[in-house]
């Protein structure tokens, strides 16, 4: 079953445009740079997001590889490690299209 993960974050008042921005893109990007040991290949089907209009999101195929995503994937834990010190506040989702 697929998995969606959603990802709205407060940024600092003090944070840059530029800062947010980049930091924006970063997210987005992990659909590319999120590689899986095993099989050397992005695992992350979907990606998207935006400022101020849409959450930054991503699709797994399944558990697995959302799973490899949350605790063991080197990129995002990189990115967990930015994010971090840039945002006051997070909320994650997790969604499987079509249960209720």
């Amino acid at each position: 079953m697929p998995i969606v993960h959603i990802l709205f974050l407060k940024f600092k008042r003090t944070q840059y445009p530029e800062t947010v921005q980049k930091l924006s893109k970063q997210i987005v990007d992990l659909k590319d740079t999120c590689v899986h040991l095993q099989t050397h290949k992005p695992y992350i089907t979907t990606g998207k997001g935006g400022v101020n209009n849409i959450p930054k999101a991503h699709a797994f195929k399944d558990e697995a590889d959302r799973a490899y995503f949350l605790d063991k994937d080197l990129s995002h834990q990189d990115f967990i490690a930015a994010i971090s010190k840039e945002s006051d506040d997070y909320l994650v989702l997790d969604s499987t299209p079509g249960f209720f």
